[in-house]
């Protein structure tokens, strides 16, 4: 590094005694740098930063290295003087997990551009075999003419936040990978539950019905007739009833065209049975994955339920959109609305378990409403194959 001129001391104690325009407590700080050797000063500060910097020259060749960048790179300083920095950091790559080329490097990129550049992140492997991953400054350094003669590079380890980011992110894969297997499992319970329920259940109702039909037919009495038809419209009834309950349990329809298929089928019992009017607008680029179509429909059978139930309205409007890789899910009501805010809310805890379905697969839920002014309930799951193509 170049030498600093030292200063006279004696000037700086007649300036001490004479007072020179300063305050009495800048001398004492002044003198004492003056009396030192500024380089060993400037040397002993770069040699206990917790960062590696090392000087290079035009060419990339390593002139200077403190202590850190030796424990960083994994060579001695004296290995280090003299050699290019990309020998130095065999198997190079970017943040990307791609090699990283020359162009890539910090202190290419600060003496081309003239200018600092910050947080290149930047992993290589050590001549002992193990990887490290760094985040890189890089500032130009140029002469008295202003011309570029090399770069100074500082480099901090950020091996230990990269590991942990790369666990936490595979522990997030594991967890995904858990709800949608237990997304399954439940799902397939409700398939079982439903398909016996209609091989036995629903068959059992069908043939008490055409018994009571024929017995009716061969009894003359009024009385007996009326009673037989008023029980054969209760196991009609039941009967009717009983499918409804299939429906919800699993609708064959999310299997075979899809969640926008099964509530449209979903609104129709609605409308019917309630007198809620409904618009359905089906916009998805493609079919979600069985398990996040799954858990659209959950959703929305929630979201229509606290409709039919609490919300007196008169038309719903259901919407499905292919956004920021993944569905959107929208439930929209001219009812009465509610406070959100509030403490009152009907049926929170359907509020709730809509918002939790949303988290566990990693998506959201959001509830905007307001008194008189209706509700609307947005969701959205992401879907790694879109994800993938995204």
């Amino acid at each position: 590094m170049p030498r600093v001129e030292r200063r006279d001391p004696r000037r700086t104690a007649s300036r001490r005694q004479t007072g020179g325009g300063r305050r009495s407590t800048d001398f004492s700080l002044e003198a004492a740098v003056l009396n030192s050797d500024l380089n060993l000063i400037l040397g002993s500060v770069v040699e206990t930063v917790a960062e590696g910097i090392c000087i290079l020259d035009r060419k990339s060749l390593v002139r200077f290295a403190n202590r850190e960048a030796e424990r960083i790179l994994g060579v001695s300083r004296q290995a280090m003087i003299g050699r290019a920095m990309i020998d130095l950091t065999r198997e190079s790559l970017g943040r990307n997990g791609k090699p990283a080329g020359a162009s890539n490097r910090p202190s290419l990129m600060a003496m081309e551009q003239n200018r600092p550049v910050y947080g290149i992140q930047l992993s290589f492997r050590r001549p002992d075999g193990t990887r490290i991953h760094l985040s890189c400054n890089a500032a130009p350094l140029r002469d008295a003419s202003g011309k570029v003669t090399g770069a100074v590079v500082s480099l901090r380890d950020i091996t230990e936040q990269v590991l942990a980011g790369e666990e936490l992110a595979a522990m997030g894969h594991a967890r995904r990978h858990l709800i949608d297997r237990l997304v399954s499992a439940q799902e397939e319970e409700r398939r079982r539950i439903a398909a016996d329920m209609h091989d036995d259940s629903l068959q059992v109702m069908g043939a008490i019905s055409l018994r009571l039909a024929r017995v009716r037919q061969r009894t003359h009495d009024q009385g007996t007739q009326e009673a037989m038809d008023e029980l054969q419209g209760t196991v009609e009834l039941a009967a009717t009833r009983l499918r409804h309950l299939l429906f919800n349990l699993r609708p064959p329809v999310l299997d075979r065209e899809g969640v926008a298929a099964a509530l449209r089928g979903y609104l129709e019992r609605m409308r019917d049975d309630a007198g809620v009017h409904y618009r359905l607008h089906d916009r998805l680029a493609a079919e979600p994955s069985l398990e996040r179509r799954t858990q659209l429909f959950r959703i929305a059978q929630e979201a229509l339920v606290n409709v039919r139930k609490h919300a007196a309205a008169s038309r719903v409007d259901v919407s499905l959109d292919s956004r920021w890789a993944g569905s959107l899910l929208t439930v929209r009501d001219d009812g009465k609305g509610f406070a959100v805010d509030g403490r009152r809310r009907p049926d929170s805890l359907g509020l709730l378990a809509m918002s939790e379905r949303a988290e566990m697969m990693g998506g959201w839920c959001e509830v905007q409403s307001a008194e008189g002014e209706g509700t609307r309930v947005r969701v959205w799951l992401p879907d790694p194959a879109q994800e993938r193509t995204a």
